[in-house]
């Protein structure tokens, strides 16, 4: 299975984007939004994808933050936090 990321709200605006093929196995790729739905607090959204076809896994890490005071959130927990993201083999019970 192929895995095809894409779509966003008419209220949210994309900011930037990578994708990286780590290997024959895995791919991932990052996008980051700025969401502002009307009424509330705009909020910034950094979206981590690491899918494995062979596995027909994903997993998909998330961080978000207010707009405002994003640069400062995300220097003090989304940098230390995903750069310590590890995924392990799938390894059977037995």
């Amino acid at each position: 299975m192929q895995y095809k990321f894409s779509g966003f709200g008419k209220l949210a605006r994309r900011i930037g984007g990578s994708s990286v093929n780590d290997s024959k196995l895995h791919k991932r790729t990052f996008f980051r939004y700025r969401d502002a739905p009307p009424g509330l607090k705009p909020i910034i959204v950094h979206k981590f994808i690491l899918a494995n076809n062979s596995a027909d896994s994903v997993h998909v890490f998330t961080f978000k933050g207010p707009a405002d005071s994003w640069e400062e959130n995300w220097a003090k927990y989304g940098t230390p936090i995903l750069s310590k993201v590890n995924i392990l083999p799938n390894v059977s019970p037995n």
